[in-house]
C-alpha cells in the first residue's frame, strides 16, 4: 500500500516539475522571439503559456496550498522537537525529528526557487515586451501596442491563501518557519 502511495505522489510530483519548466522554457521561448522582432509571435506564444499555466493553477491551486500547510507544520513541529528535546528523548526520535526538519528544509529549497522561475521569466518577458517600441503602423499601431501590453499579466505557480511563488517566497517561508519554531518551542512542555 504504501508503495503504490509514494509511486502516486512521486508521479504528480515529476509532473508539476514538468509542467512548471514546460512553462518557464516557454517564455523563455516568447523572450527569444521578442528580441528576435517578431512581437507578435512571441505575444501569441506568451499568450497561450498564460492560459496553460492558469489551467494548471486553478487545477493544483488548494493541492499546493494544503501540500504547503501541512509541511511547514510538520516541519515546525520538527524542529521544535529537535530544540525542546535534545537529550531528553531516545536518540532515535531526536534523530526522526531532526531528519524531517532537514528533509522539509531540502525540499522548500528545491521546490520554491524552481517555481518562482516562471514568475521571474514572466515579469521579465511582460517588461520587455511593453517597453518594446513601435516602429510601423503610426499613432494606431502605437495605441494598440499600449494596450496590449496594459492586459498582459506576469504569471506564476500560484498558492492559495498564500499568492503566487516569487523571488523572495524561500526567504518569506523560513522566516516565518523560525518564529513559529520558536513560539511552539516556548509552548512545548
Amino acid at each position: 500500500m504504501s508503495e503504490g502511495c509514494y509511486n502516486v505522489l512521486t508521479s504528480v510530483v515529476l509532473y508539476l516539475f514538468e509542467i512548471i519548466t514546460l512553462g518557464t522554457d516557454c517564455v523563455n521561448a516568447a523572450c527569444q522571439g521578442n528580441r528576435s522582432g517578431q512581437p507578435v509571435r512571441s505575444r501569441a506564444g506568451y499568450r497561450a503559456v498564460s492560459i496553460l499555466v492558469y489551467r494548471m493553477n486553478k487545477i493544483c491551486r488548494w493541492t499546493v496550498a494544503l501540500a504547503s500547510i501541512l509541511g511547514s507544520g510538520i516541519a515546525i513541529v520538527s524542529m521544535a522537537g529537535v530544540v525542546k528535546y535534545y537529550g531528553k528523548v531516545d536518540i532515535f526520535i531526536y534523530l526522526m525529528f531532526l531528519f524531517c526538519a532537514v528533509i522539509l528544509f531540502l525540499v522548500v529549497w528545491l521546490v520554491v526557487p524552481f517555481a518562482a522561475k516562471l514568475n521571474v521569466v514572466s515579469v521579465q518577458f511582460v517588461d520587455e515586451w511593453g517597453k518594446r517600441s513601435v516602429s510601423e503602423g503610426g499613432r494606431g499601431a502605437v495605441r494598440l501596442h499600449s494596450r496590449y501590453a496594459r492586459a498582459m499579466k506576469a504569471v506564476g505557480i500560484e498558492c492559495s491563501g498564500i499568492g503566487i511563488v516569487q523571488k523572495l517566497t524561500l526567504i518569506e517561508t523560513y522566516a516565518a518557519w523560525l518564529q513559529h519554531t520558536v513560539t511552539v518551542a516556548l509552548g512545548l512542555k
